[in-house]
């Protein structure tokens, strides 16, 4: 293992960690705030989902798996869209709020174009794992900062 491996290890469990306390205090917060409640439930389905289309065993179960990933996502960001994002927007936080907006958009194309993948196939799963590492970031966001 190089020094730069070392060095990318530590930076990521750091950031895994980072996570980790921002989501713990979120479902803190939460116990607070039943919309807030519900957008952490929608983050772990989202995961939980996520982690069922990589386990997908053949193309039709990706098919599948993909199609409720959709649909948890489409929930979500309409819920967030029409009542979170304007909210932050209102509070002052107008920044968020825009940006919040664009990784949405960004998430629908990004499902758009699994769609018309193979699932297993490397392009797949090389598109999975970028969707997935722009939601955990955008999960962090709100979850550690935003709300």
């Amino acid at each position: 293992m190089t020094l730069l491996d070392k060095m990318m290890g530590t930076a990521r469990e750091s950031l895994d960690d980072r996570r980790g306390r921002a989501r713990e205090l979120a479902f803190a917060r939460a116990a607070q705030c039943d919309w807030f409640a519900e957008v952490l439930r929608h983050h772990l389905a989202i995961e939980q989902a996520i982690a069922g289309l990589r386990g997908a065993i053949d193309p039709a179960a990706g098919r599948h798996a993909l199609r409720w990933l959709a649909t948890l996502m489409n929930g979500h960001a309409i819920a967030e869209n029409a009542v979170l994002y304007p909210a932050l927007a209102f509070d002052g936080q107008r920044a968020h709020a825009v940006s919040a907006f664009a990784d949405e958009s960004s998430f629908r194309i990004d499902l758009a174009g699994l769609t018309l993948l193979e699932p297993g196939t490397s392009d797949f799963v090389d598109k999975l794992e970028g969707l997935h590492a722009d939601l955990m970031l955008h999960f962090y966001e709100e979850e550690g900062a935003w709300y």
